[in-house]
């Protein structure tokens, strides 16, 4: 932490006669206040209170960004809030004479006006109105803790770094400028720019320079009044490249399609962006009309990034993926496990396509994994429809049942079944962010699928014990992800920074009781089996016993689910066979029809009304 500087009246007088905790003063009483202020500037990573410290000031921040920590009793401390320009840190413990609560770090270089608990007894002393002020800043703060508001944003900046030196940033900044004017205010900042209001190299001034500070003070006005401010970089180790990525909130580094991550670019690039605690993405831009993607997994592992996207130029639809992504309006849809009651979500799917909804990222279990990967792929509701039907008509799962080894099953049918359907294709070569839930049975852990190739990630996903072979990794057994959750809505709201909406197919309540003539005996011949499970019975056989025995505590825990549920979708499939295959287009009209009557009741939360 740097020294304490004399204020500076001038040059952010304005700042804290618009804040909460000063903006109903007279001006008698704010030029007393302005006596006893001291300024202090931060760096990125500088702590401004300890928890546990003794009170002794109250901080408002006037430019930058701060991140408030709670330590818990095992010492590990938790991000809770941030704290943005304007608003005021520390008052608590300044009046009630107590250790400070969080301790509050700087997350991006930041500048803070302090009042020291002397000088805030003589103001108090002089002026009692003081004391009410920073009361009422007290209650405010409780009432945001207690009540969750969505009425004013935090603004948000955004840093725009290039991967490789032939990246055309200001082209790719000026259409994601545009897209996220669509949703709020956006200024997009570049040397061009600035350079044109205050003249020739004067981003190339030194941060801590007169004319450095002259320029962070006018970007800290900026970015009071827009909600969206985009620094576009300007080339490696450049003074204006050094501020973008120390002033961000956070950070996008750009990477054209079809290059490779060089090992001394990558290694630079990670070291520009090492100081700063800002999140970083990967944007993937593509010029071409074919929308393929190759070689993600490469520049994942050069450069750790926290999400990734595929944006193709000449896509406004993308370009608004990626300002939802950046606004915390995306929209995630996780389809849950249920056999061939799963091809609902077909139906559902063409509902959302028609109704115009975005989805963004998408996931699921089992057999809802399978169709998440499809959508993830942008295949059309028609194409997944036509897919499915030849895919489960040749090689329906639980079909090729054997004696009894590792699994009922042989893979050779299942590995045919994916390799169909989802050849080479990469997870993350995809512009809709995916996932798969398996178990890994050895652990008794849940396995979050991002990257690789679909056709492994899936049938993992879907690999029914006992049914179905399990897949070995690394020594230990992943099996389907529906025995230890069927219907993840927390992993989507772990990931999707927005609204969840939800398709769940496993029934409540399912294998009804059957009447005498319809018992089966413990172990038939396989032909026998093999025709049971294909066929539309009403009776239950072993197969599905074994399923709903293994997927009932994910039934049961669906309910703990719904808290991260924005939009909750059950089709009545209840009368539906697990392993009825051969009713795909029924199925399929059974989620679209629900689909439909379900989204017109939850119009709003889709921006419709």
């Amino acid at each position: 932490m740097l020294e304490p500087a004399p204020l500076e009246r001038d040059d952010i007088r304005r700042y804290l006669a618009s804040t909460a905790l000063f903006r109903d003063l007279d001006e008698s009483t704010f030029s007393s206040v302005e006596a006893e202020l001291d300024r202090m500037t931060l760096d990125t990573g500088d702590t401004l209170m300890e928890q546990g410290a003794l009170g002794d000031s109250l901080f408002v921040l006037v430019s930058g960004r701060l991140r408030v920590f709670v330590r818990s009793e095992t010492g590990a401390e938790d991000a809770v809030g941030e704290i943005s320009p304007g608003e005021a840190v520390g008052e608590m413990a300044l009046i009630s004479d107590e250790p400070r609560s969080a301790t509050v770090r700087c997350i991006r270089p930041s500048l803070v006006v302090r009042l020291s608990r002397a000088g805030f007894e003589r103001l108090e002393a002089r002026h009692p109105q003081i004391m009410k002020q920073v009361a009422r800043t007290l209650v405010r703060r409780l009432r945001q803790v207690n009540v969750a508001r969505e009425d004013r944003p935090k603004p948000l900046t955004i840093g725009i770094v290039a991967a490789t030196p032939d990246v055309d940033l200001m082209n790719f900044c000026r259409l994601l400028a545009d897209a996220l004017s669509r949703i709020d205010s956006t200024y997009h900042l570049n040397v061009p720019f600035i350079e044109s209001q205050f003249g020739l190299g004067f981003t190339n001034s030194p941060i801590r320079s007169e004319h450095g500070q002259k320029l962070s003070t006018w970007i800290s006005e900026q970015e009071r009044h827009y909600r969206f401010v985009l620094y576009e970089s300007s080339g490696p180790k450049s003074e204006w490249t050094q501020r973008a990525i120390r002033h961000s909130d956070r950070i996008f580094v750009v990477v054209p399609s079809g290059k490779t991550p060089l090992e001394g670019l990558a290694r630079f690039v990670n070291e520009e962006l090492a100081e700063s605690a800002a999140r970083k993405d990967l944007v993937f831009i593509h010029s071409g009309m074919d929308r393929t993607a190759s070689g993600t997994s490469a520049w994942l592992d050069a450069i750790p990034a926290q999400e990734h996207c595929h944006v193709w130029l000449y896509s406004s639809q993308d370009f608004d993926r990626l300002a939802r992504l950046i606004s915390g309006r995306a929209f995630g849809l996780v389809l849950g496990g249920g056999g061939a009651r799963g091809f609902a979500h077909i139906g559902v799917i063409q509902a959302l396509n028609e109704k115009n909804i975005p989805i963004d990222f998408v996931g699921g279990t089992s057999i809802g994994a399978l169709i998440a990967a499809e959508f993830a792929m942008d295949w059309s509701a028609d194409r997944m429809r036509k897919a499915n039907r030849e895919a489960f008509r040749s090689h329906p799962l639980r079909g090729d049942y054997k004696t009894p080894m590792v699994s009922l099953a042989e893979s050779s049918g299942s590995d045919q079944l994916y390799d169909n359907l989802f050849g080479e294709h990469q997870i993350e070569d995809q512009c809709r962010n995916y996932f798969a839930v398996s178990c890994n049975l050895t652990r008794g852990e849940a396995v979050i699928h991002r990257r690789g190739r679909f056709k492994e990630c899936v049938q993992a996903s879907c690999a029914l014990p006992v049914l179905d072979p399990p897949l070995f990794s690394n020594g230990d057994l992943i099996v389907d992800g529906a025995l230890i959750n069927n219907l993840p809505a927390d992993v989507m709201k772990s990931i999707c920074d927005g609204r969840v909406i939800a398709v769940d197919v496993s029934p409540r309540r399912d294998l009804r009781s059957q009447s005498a003539e319809t018992q089966v005996t413990g172990w038939e011949s396989s032909r026998v089996v093999r025709s049971r499970v294909q066929a539309a019975s009403t009776a239950p056989n072993s197969f599905s016993i074994v399923m709903r025995t293994i997927m009932l505590n994910s039934v049961i825990s669906a309910d703990s689910m719904k808290r991260h549920i924005d939009v909750y979708l059950k089709p009545p499939i209840e009368e539906v066979e697990m392993f009825d295959w051969m009713a795909i287009d029924d199925i399929i009209e059974i989620g679209y029809r629900h689909a439909i009557d379900k989204l017109k009741e939850a119009r709003v939360i889709f921006g419709h009304e």
